[in-house]
C-alpha cells in the first residue's frame, strides 16, 4: 500500500491502546509543513477521540530516516567547465558529497543511485558506500542524449519500496531541460510520483530561459506537486544545501492523551496541528476498544471477630450496654483486604476504595494503599451479624463492588463476682473463731511450756561405786561427777 500526502493533511497511524487508559498516537507533518526553525508544541495540537476534545499529555518528536535516490540525467551541459577547469557535475557533486558526509545516520536511512549508463546502486544502507559510487561516477556526458527514464526508474523503484512509517522518499532529480515533446511524459510521472509518497527535487543545469516556457514549467510543476523544491543552475550560482529541504524529512510526531473512553466499540480519532494560523488535521482509522468495569473480590475475610470488654460495664434491662463510659472493648479496628482485576485486560490505578457496613459506608480511601481498608469497630456495643461490601473506583471513573459478605460480632463481658451464700458465711466465721482460740489458746501454754523446761534437767549417769555411797551415807563423794539433783531424807 502506498500513500500520498495531500497538502495540510496530517498523516496519522492507528493509535496504540496496549497502554489503556493512556493513547499513544504517531503522526507526520505535510510536506508543505514549514517549521521556519521552530519545534511544534503539544499546546498547538488538539485530539478529538470520539468528536470529544481530550488534553495532550505528552509530544514527542522522533527521526525515523529517508530513502533518498539521486537521478542523473545528464548530456553535454553538464560537462561545461569553468576556468579553474570544474565541470558543472564536479560541482553538483562536490555540494551533494558534502551534505552527504555530515549528516547522522539513521538506522532506517537508504541511499540509491540512477544513472545514465545503467549503473545504478539501490537501497544501501551505508552512505559510504553510496558516496564511493558517486564520486567514482565520471560518464561522457557529451556523448549522452538526456531522457526522462532515469526518471521514470527512479519513480518505479518510490512505487514498489514499502517503507516504515515516518520514513520519507525523496528523489533528487538532476536533468538537462526537457525537450517539448517530454513535457507531456513528465506531467504523467508527475501522478505516479504523488501516489507513490514521493518528494522530487528538480536541479535543472542548463539556460534559464527555460525557467519562463513550458519545458521549464513542467519540471517546476513536478517539484512542487510532490512537496519538492526546484533549482536551476546555469554553472553560475551558488548552489544550495541539500541539508535545507531534506534534513526536515523523515520525522514523526508520537502523542499521548488519557482515554476518556468506556465502554465498547470502535471510535474515530482526529488530530489537529495550529500551525502559525494554519489548520492542519489529519484522521487516523477507526480503532477499537472493549473496556469494562473492574472486578473486585475480598481477601480472606473474617468470618465472626469478638470484641472483649474490659472495665465496668453497665447493662440495661434487656441485656444492652447501657454505659460503657469506664469499660474499653478489644478490639477496635478490624483490617479488610480487596483484590482487584480487570477483565478487558488493561490495568489501571485505583483512586477510590469504599468500605460498607450494612449499607452505609464507613469508610473512604483516597491515597495508598487502596487496597487495605480499616473497619472502625469502636461504635459496635451489642453483638449481631453486620454485613460487609467494598466498592472501587479506578483511574477512568468506572466502580465495581464486592458482594456482600456476613460477619458475626460478639461481644463478651467480665464474669460477674459470685454471691456468698449464708452457709458460707456461717462456716468463714466459725473458722475465724476457732483460728482466734487456737491463737489465745498457744499464747496461754507456751510460756509455761518454756518456764517449766528451764527446771527439769536430767539426772548424771552414777559410777557403781558412787551408787554404794548414796546408798551408805547418802551422800556423794566430792570427786563425783556434777550432781544436778541431791535426795534429801
Amino acid at each position: 500500500r502506498v500513500q500520498a500526502q495531500v497538502e495540510d493533511q496530517l498523516q496519522v497511524q492507528a493509535p496504540d491502546t496496549t497502554e489503556f487508559p493512556q493513547i499513544s498516537v504517531e503522526f507526520k507533518l505535510p510536506d508543505s509543513f514549514d517549521p521556519l526553525g521552530e519545534e511544534l508544541l503539544a499546546s498547538q495540537i488538539e485530539v478529538l477521540e470520539d468528536d470529544r476534545e481530550v488534553s495532550v499529555q505528552s509530544l514527542d518528536k522522533e527521526r525515523r530516516g529517508i530513502h533518498f535516490t539521486l537521478a542523473v540525467n545528464g548530456d553535454r551541459v553538464f560537462d561545461l567547465r569553468d576556468s579553474y577547469g570544474s565541470s558543472n557535475f564536479d560541482k553538483l557533486r562536490e555540494v551533494l558529497a558534502a551534505w552527504v558526509a555530515s549528516r547522522t545516520p539513521s538506522q532506517d536511512d537508504e541511499w540509491s543511485l540512477i544513472v545514465n549508463d545503467g549503473n545504478n546502486l539501490v537501497n544501501r544502507i551505508e552512505k559510504e558506500t553510496w558516496l564511493e559510487a558517486l564520486m567514482a561516477y565520471s560518464p561522457d556526458f557529451r556523448m549522452m542524449t538526456p531522457s526522462q527514464d532515469r526518471l521514470t526508474e527512479a519513480i518505479q523503484f518510490a512505487e514498489t519500496r514499502v517503507v516504515p512509517f515516518g520514513v520519507d522518499k525523496t528523489l533528487l532529480y538532476l536533468t538537462a531541460p526537457p525537450s517539448v515533446a517530454e513535457i507531456g511524459e513528465i506531467k504523467a510521472l508527475e501522478e505516479k510520483a504523488k501516489a507513490a509518497g514521493l518528494q522530487v527535487n528538480v536541479w535543472m543545469v542548463g539556460d534559464p530561459l527555460f525557467v519562463n516556457n513550458d519545458q521549464g514549467g513542467a519540471l517546476i510543476s513536478l517539484a512542487n506537486a510532490t512537496g519538492g523544491t526546484f533549482f536551476n543552475f546555469s554553472g553560475t550560482e551558488t548552489l544550495p544545501d541539500p541539508g535545507g529541504f531534506l534534513d526536515q524529512l523523515g520525522y514523526i510526531y508520537t502523542l499521548r492523551y488519557d482515554s476518556q473512553i468506556k465502554k465498547q466499540g470502535t471510535f474515530p480519532l482526529q488530530v489537529q496541528v495550529d500551525w502559525m494560523g494554519k489548520k492542519y488535521q489529519g484522521d487516523s482509522p477507526p480503532f477499537y476498544l472493549d473496556v469494562r468495569p473492574p472486578k473486585v473480590v475480598l481477601v480472606d475475610p473474617p468470618r465472626a471477630i469478638q470484641r472483649a470488654a474490659v472495665g465496668e460495664v453497665k447493662l440495661a434491662s434487656d441485656g444492652l450496654v447501657s454505659e460503657a463510659s469506664q469499660a474499653v472493648f478489644y478490639p477496635d479496628l478490624q483490617s479488610v483486604k480487596y483484590q482487584t482485576s480487570f477483565p478487558d485486560g488493561y490495568p489501571r490505578p485505583i483512586t477510590t476504595s469504599r468500605l460498607y457496613v450494612n449499607g452505609l459506608i464507613t469508610d473512604i480511601k483516597a491515597s495508598p494503599p487502596f487496597d487495605l481498608i480499616s473497619w472502625d469497630l469502636s461504635d459496635i456495643l451489642q453483638s449481631g451479624e453486620y454485613v460487609l461490601q467494598v466498592e472501587i473506583t479506578d483511574s477512568i471513573g468506572l466502580s465495581a463492588r464486592t458482594a456482600e459478605y456476613p460477619v458475626q460480632v460478639t461481644i463478651t463481658f467480665p464474669e460477674p463476682e459470685p454471691e456468698q451464700t449464708t452457709q458460707e458465711i456461717a462456716l468463714l466465721l466459725g473458722g475465724i473463731i476457732l483460728g482466734l482460740a487456737l491463737f489465745s489458746l498457744m499464747a496461754w501454754l507456751l510460756p509455761r511450756l518454756i518456764k517449766r523446761s528451764k527446771h527439769h534437767r536430767p539426772r548424771g549417769r552414777l559410777s557403781k561405786h558412787s551408787r554404794y555411797l548414796v546408798e551408805k551415807n547418802g551422800n556423794l563423794p566430792v570427786e563425783s561427777t556434777t550432781i544436778y539433783a541431791t535426795l534429801i531424807p
